[in-house]
């Protein structure tokens, strides 16, 4: 159209619309050209209001005014925020997994993109591990900025056999500890869900509670199944916490995948 034009005539930029218009192909003055009328330039500029398509991976984030954190466990809303599945209540934090010895798994607020602090209102580690040590008992402690704790817990477990035989036990040393050792064959694994409260909160006490699962690996018992709840607090003070270890009561960690959640 005229308004996606510059004309130059004599010298003088026209004004489209009044002193010329456009109908296909072509362009009339609103007064006749005479001899010595010179045309100096037409430019014709397309739809100026229309960017075309960008070339693929070529629109960056920083051309976006979306907010929140951008990574693999967020997408970008309809109103320009980032967040995680399910509005953004759970979002996973850190996977982890082992497939030679180690004495631990340790989660560390500030290390290797760990979050453990007043973000989240608790925190959920979920997986599967198996110990190198036959019959070895999985157990979770807590920490601070001085290192991990392992006294002043209150922690009770009960254990439920699949053939119908319960037992209690309660241990100081561990915020949780499941009972019934795991069975260490390469081909098995216990898996467990434990959720940790008030962590980042220094005026109420850290409490955790899990489930877990396994074949029992302790002897006495064989090819008995644990199903197991267990729960515990920490007595010791009214403190904030910003870490979180997974271990086996003896013996390292053998292999394990392990998922660190946040919860809002």
């Amino acid at each position: 159209t005229a308004n996606h034009m510059l004309v130059s005539l004599n010298g003088i930029l026209q004004r489209p619309g009044s002193s010329f218009t456009v109908s296909g192909s072509t362009i009339t003055f609103a007064s006749n050209l005479v001899t010595g009328d010179v045309i100096n330039f037409i430019h014709i500029l397309g739809s100026v209001l229309d960017l075309g398509v960008p070339s693929d991976s070529t629109v960056s984030l920083a051309k976006l005014t979306a907010t929140g954190t951008k990574n693999s466990t967020t997408f970008l809303r309809g109103d320009n925020t980032f967040a995680a599945p399910g509005g953004g209540d759970i979002v996973k934090i850190k996977e982890v997994i082992v497939t030679s010895d180690v004495s631990s798994i340790d989660f560390i607020h500030g290390t290797s993109d760990v979050v453990i602090d007043s973000t989240y209102k608790m925190y959920r580690i979920i997986g599967t591990v198996r110990g190198a040590t036959q019959g070895a008992i999985l157990r979770f402690d807590i920490g601070k900025s001085d290192g991990f704790i392992t006294a002043n817990y209150l922690a009770e477990t009960f254990r439920s056999y699949y053939s119908g035989g319960t037992s209690r036990t309660n241990a100081t040393d561990s915020l949780i500890i499941h009972t019934g050792g795991i069975d260490n064959h390469t081909s098995i694994r216990g898996c467990f869900e434990t959720t940790f409260f008030s962590m980042a909160d220094s005026t109420v006490m850290t409490t955790a509670q899990s489930r877990h699962q396994a074949i029992d690996g302790s002897s006495g018992n064989p090819n008995q199944v644990n199903n197991i709840i267990s729960g515990g607090v920490y007595e010791g003070a009214v403190e904030a916490h910003d870490r979180i270890r997974l271990k086996m009561s003896t013996g390292n960690v053998a292999e394990a995948e392990v998922c660190l959640y946040g919860i809002k």
